[in-house]
């Protein structure tokens, strides 16, 4: 290297060093300069160099995370004095039910995911892709990267089926598989179970995680979801923000009679009829005119006793009523089809004259309540107080009114237990409640553990048999 940088030295300074004798059309000699290979350590520093920044990133998470749950009880009271003392019951109940949706769907997504990586798993394996469970896991783990993580997990089992099979059909299988598997998860099974586990509805799943991540990039991607969350939660206990827990929860934003109004206004009996039509699956003809249709009709009178209808508009209403009347009188005013009331959503208006508006709090830490309620629309003449034949069914055997649940007992009280939605001031909603609209509400109970039947539970065939469609 020396004699070289002496070389160089005379090439650039002809004047200063002596002559060397070229002989004609000669050409300069190219110098390459190689560094030596990395060995022992050097080899290995060079190995876990580009590891290490993830690596810090990964174990300050952890840290993180550990310092948090060592001191949540601590962080939690200073959370609750930032959000004042003067109302702790709402901020605890806040953090609650913040804590709870997040549980619920950290818990879903594990299940949903660890179901997804086994569906993969075993259908590479009946394609025959070697190292099936490795990939399958690997799909598993990586969807907890919402929407790209899948086609990242697809790229490794494609590329290994595509080296494995002389011809293209086991990569064009598995590409399908995942092209045809992800959307399905992702945009269908996803928003509809996250959905009803954190109180979002399944647009809003879609459309935070679109917002987030044009915000935050591939954070705002992982953190979509949670951080909708907490917003919904905001604007479910933060009056100022209730518009939040509006436009993203999955409460019913009209009440019944308030959606059938804005059909009217809108002059859409199509929609109104169809509405009324699935009212009428749980109700009768005559039941669904007084609950929904004549509390519209109360709205439009009120607007227009203020002004706000001019009569043009009042005619169109009318018009529109009957002809949403003709279109249901093809329906028999029948007892209601005492049958799937499992997905029916029904909510319990809590008298403020006897009720105040804190007695919901705490309800919410529950999954189910028990509510009493008495069958008021039960002719007195039908009640029986010795045997009949459950549902009136022929091919049922004659038993005791105490032996049966049927709503012609001698007291007409019905309980039922309920899943619980959504708690609130002045309101419960709940899933499964198998009562009209406009059935009076005696009482409502959390379904408590111990409180469950004790010992074991056994039930006749018949009982089994009749509630086969129930819910």
């Amino acid at each position: 290297m020396r004699d070289l940088r002496n070389e160089l030295n005379r090439t650039e300074n002809p004047s200063s060093s002596p002559s060397v004798p070229q002989s004609d059309g000669a050409k300069p000699l190219s110098v390459e300069i190689h560094q030596p290979e990395a060995k022992g350590l050097e080899a290995l520093a060079d190995l876990v160099r580009p590891l290490l920044s993830p690596l810090a990133s990964g174990a300050l998470v952890v840290l993180f995370l550990l310092f948090l749950l060592l001191q949540r009880e601590d962080i939690r009271d200073r959370v609750l004095r930032i959000a004042g003392t003067a109302d702790l019951q709402r901020s605890t109940a806040a953090l609650d039910d913040a804590a709870i949706r997040l549980g619920r769907f950290f818990l879903m997504q594990t299940l949903l995911n660890s179901g997804f990586g086994i569906f993969i798993a075993v259908a590479l394996s009946l394609i025959g892709v070697p190292n099936a469970v490795l990939w399958g896991i690997l799909a598993g783990l990586l969807r907890f990267v919402p929407f790209i993580g899948s086609l990242i997990a697809a790229f490794f089992p494609v590329a290994v089926a595509a080296g494995a099979d002389p011809g293209w059909s086991m990569a064009v299988m598995t590409a399908a598989l995942f092209i045809v598997s992800e959307p399905a998860a992702g945009q269908i099974v996803e928003p509809l179970v996250y959905g009803q586990r954190t109180g979002l509805s399944p647009v809003a799943v879609v459309l935070s995680t679109l917002f987030w991540t044009l915000l935050w990039g591939p954070i705002g991607l992982l953190l979509a979801t949670p951080l909708t969350v907490c917003l919904v939660v905001l604007g479910k206990h933060i009056e100022g923000l209730r518009f939040i827990n509006v436009l993203l929860g999955d409460e019913p934003p009209l009440l019944p009679e308030e959606r059938f109004y804005q059909r009217l206004l809108a002059d859409d009996a199509t929609d109104a009829a169809d509405q009324a039509e699935e009212e009428l699956k749980t109700q009768s003809l005559s039941a669904y005119y007084d609950a929904i249709p004549m509390k519209a009709l109360v709205l439009a009178q009120g607007d227009a006793a203020e002004g706000k209808l001019t009569s043009e508009k009042q005619q169109a209403i009318c018009d529109t009523v009957n002809e949403i009347i003709e279109v249901l009188s093809d329906y028999q005013d029948t007892d209601p089809i005492d049958d799937d009331w499992g997905q029916v959503r029904s909510r319990i208006e809590l008298d403020p004259d006897v009720l105040e508006p804190e007695a919901t709090a705490g309800l919410e830490e529950f999954s189910h309540l028990e509510v009493v309620f008495v069958f008021d629309r039960v002719d007195p003449a039908s009640v029986t107080t010795g045997a009949r034949r459950p549902r009136g069914r022929d091919d049922m055997p004659p038993l005791g009114i105490l032996a049966q649940r049927g709503k012609s007992r001698f007291n007409r009280i019905g309980i039922t237990t309920c899943e619980l939605i959504d708690a609130a001031p002045g309101r419960i909603d709940v899933r499964g409640l198998d009562a009209v609209d406009g059935t009076p509400i005696l009482d409502v109970k959390p379904y408590m553990l111990g409180f469950a039947p004790r010992g074991e539970v056994r039930e006749p065939a018949w009982a089994t048999e009749l509630m086969q469609r129930y819910w």
